[in-house]
This record gives structure tokens, C-alpha cells and sequence, in this order.
């Protein structure tokens, strides 16, 4: 009957009032009832989805960096914890530290652009000798900086944080329609680079579920797992595109060509942003199942 169950969200006292399937998808998604009848409708055809703007939004506020920006009522933003508040703190404190000469500079060493780094927040730590860059969860607030050692290339987590996304501070204002999900900081900041939207991931199979939230934020309309040459990363790719379309919603895995062993090397040796577009556009695109796949399954 297009019924729903919820447990306390979704009662009499909600707008939309609780009712049929799409008067859930206006409660899930915000917006009115023309938006969610498109929505089923590309849904149905197993297209993807149109986006839309909630009419139905409230402010929410970067703890970092205090910049703004307008997410879906339906989030419940449950508190920082205190260790991840003091790492806040601590990055805050990094960023300010930093001086344009040191940007350009670091830019030179990881051989990035530096305005990515700027946008993904990446400061020198004193106390850890190291460059750290903040993971952030899906509502923007920090928790956990991943640290990053100039010399060798080691990298750590701050102690008490937890995994998390690495996040442009530029994404958060605009619209996205194609959304890569990268591995890593270094190769978040080559995509983001090449004026791609992007967020990266702590490793090949972490923060699935800060991955999910997030892209349930930016609503975009496919996402492209650009992952790593290696077995760890074409494995942790397909659990998580798995996932994502379950969550219904389209998606591909983008893998560089053979001789490079990540993104971050695939830019570096020349693929512009149009070349890794074409790459994503050609890539096989996972859709969700619809009602007429389940009706051709009789």
C-alpha cells in the first residue's frame, strides 16, 4: 500500500503528514509533491535521479571552518565527541599557521595543485612533524586528520579519531552531478584539480557508511569509484558500489589504465579532465533495480 513504519521520526506531527509512498519521499528527500513524483518516475524507468531543492531546509554549520551550507531537515546531527572536538581544535589551529609560501611549496613536494589542497584543508602539524589532512563524517564535522610524513610517504591517524571522508570545503555550496569517489587525500586533490567533484575515501574499503551519508547530502545524479590498480582497490570499489546501488542509486568504478597505479598518477602523467570523463562516461553504469526488472523476472 506504500505504507511506512518509523519509529518516531516520521509521525503526525511531521510535514509532510505521513501517508503513502510519496508522501514518504517528500518526508525523506524534502521537496513538493510534483518533486517526488518525478523523482518515482526516474526511479521507475531506472534513470537517474532529478534532482531537486527542498523547499523544506535548515542551515547547518561547518564546526571547522564555520562556512554554511543547506542540508535536508531529515538529518539528525548527533554531538561531536570530545576527542574529535579537540582535533577540531588542533586542525583549526594548524590551518591558521599556514603561510602562502608554505601552499606553494607543499604543492611542489606532493606535486598537486595547491588550491586543492587549500580547499581539502591540509596543514602542517609541529607536534607531528607531518602534513595533516581532516576526514570529516556526513554532515562536514571533523573526525580524524590523517596524517601524511613529507620524507617517506608513511602515513598515520590521529589517535581517538575515527575514519571519515576527505572533504573540498568548496563542495559543499554547489550542486553536483557527477560525483568521484577517490582513495586517499593525494588523489581527491588530482581530481579536484582538474575542476572535477570529489571526495575521497580513507582507504580501499573504509568509512562506507560516511561515504553513503555523504553522497545522500550532494544528491548527485551518478557517482564514479575511481579506484586504485590493485587488487585491495578494485575489491573495496565493488563492496562499495554494491552498496550504493542498493541504496538506489547509479553508479560505476573507474580504474586507471594499467600502467599508472592510481588517479593520482593518471593525472600526473597527462589525463586532463575531459579524458577521465570520457573514461567515466564509457565505464559500465550500475543501475538499481526497478519494478519493471522484477516484473520481467516472472
Amino acid at each position: 500500500r506504500g505504507a511506512v513504519h518509523c519509529r518516531r521520526c516520521f509521525t503526525r506531527g511531521t510535514d509532510p503528514a505521513p501517508g503513502g509512498g510519496l508522501a514518504t519521499i517528500r518526508w525523506m528527500r524534502g521537496g513538493g509533491w510534483s518533486d517526488a513524483t518525478q523523482w518515482l518516475t526516474d526511479h521507475l524507468h531506472g534513470r537517474p535521479h532529478s534532482r531537486w531543492h527542498p523547499s523544506r531546509q535548515q542551515k547547518g554549520t561547518d564546526p571547522y571552518t564555520g562556512a554554511g551550507w543547506v542540508t535536508p531537515v531529515q538529518f539528525s546531527v548527533s554531538p561531536i565527541p570530545p576527542r574529535c572536538e579537540a582535533l577540531t581544535q588542533k586542525q583549526r589551529r594548524n590551518l591558521s599557521r599556514m603561510r602562502p609560501g608554505w601552499w606553494k611549496r607543499l604543492a611542489e613536494v606532493l606535486q598537486l595543485p595547491e588550491n586543492s589542497l587549500r580547499q581539502l584543508e591540509a596543514a602542517w602539524d609541529d607536534d607531528q612533524r607531518a602534513i595533516g589532512f581532516p576526514m570529516r563524517r556526513g554532515d562536514g564535522g571533523i573526525v580524524g586528520i590523517r596524517w601524511r610524513n613529507l620524507r617517506d610517504a608513511s602515513k598515520w591517524s590521529a589517535a581517538g579519531g575515527r575514519a571519515g571522508v576527505f572533504w573540498p570545503r568548496d563542495l559543499h555550496a554547489k550542486g553536483v552531478d557527477r560525483l568521484y569517489v577517490t582513495e586517499g587525500p593525494s588523489d581527491a586533490a588530482a581530481l579536484h584539480g582538474l575542476g572535477l567533484d570529489v571526495i575521497g575515501r580513507p582507504s580501499a574499503g573504509g568509512a562506507i557508511g560516511v561515504v553513503l551519508a555523504v553522497i545522500e547530502r550532494l544528491d548527485p545524479r551518478e557517482i564514479v569509484l575511481a579506484c586504485d590498480n590493485d587488487e585491495a582497490g578494485r575489491k573495496g570499489a565493488s563492496v562499495l558500489l554494491r552498496r550504493i546501488v542498493e541504496s538506489g542509486r547509479s553508479a560505476s568504478i573507474l580504474t586507471p589504465p594499467p600502467v599508472h597505479g592510481d588517479v593520482r598518477e593518471w593525472v600526473a602523467a597527462g589525463a586532463g579532465g575531459d579524458r577521465i570523463q570520457n573514461a567515466a562516461a564509457q565505464s559500465v553504469l550500475h543501475r538499481p533495480r526497478n519494478l519493471f526488472d522484477w516484473a520481467d523476472a516472472f
